[in-house]
């Protein structure tokens, strides 16, 4: 993520994005909490 420094937010990992859902969940004052995948994080094989 560009904010840690990052040129683009591709080199973000999973751990990263949910310690930021973490924060925002503490902080929410509504239920649903959207958050978002890494790059690549979802993908089943390389061949797709």
């Amino acid at each position: 993520m560009v904010v840690h420094g990052h040129d683009t937010t591709l080199p973000i990992t999973m751990e990263e994005m949910l310690v930021h859902c973490r924060a925002v969940a503490r902080g929410a004052k509504r239920p649903l909490l959207v958050g978002d995948l890494p790059f690549g994080s979802y993908e089943t094989s390389s061949s797709q």
